[in-house]
């Protein structure tokens, strides 16, 4: 399901600014970065994040594409077979 890519470097940020916006994680080029406030500790939201950046990673598809919705329903599949 890695489309042959390796293992993301992972890191977090600091959110020095909300502009009326609320990012948790984002990916760039070979990283996955997540916010440090919810990386503080093991949690379902912040397996959420990650795991969507990562899709991000793998896929190189933007929110709501048809890509990155294809490949979340094939990982589903994949999980249920």
């Amino acid at each position: 399901m890695t489309q042959g890519k390796e293992k993301p470097e992972v890191g977090c940020y600091q959110d020095i600014m909300q502009a009326e916006s609320d990012v948790h994680g984002f990916q760039e080029g070979n990283g996955v970065y997540l916010r440090e406030d919810i990386a503080n500790g093991l949690s379902k939201y912040l397996l959420k994040v990650a795991y969507e950046e990562v899709v991000h990673y793998v896929t190189g598809a933007t929110d709501n594409s048809r890509d990155f919705q294809s490949f979340l329903i094939d990982c589903f599949v994949e999980l249920a077979a």
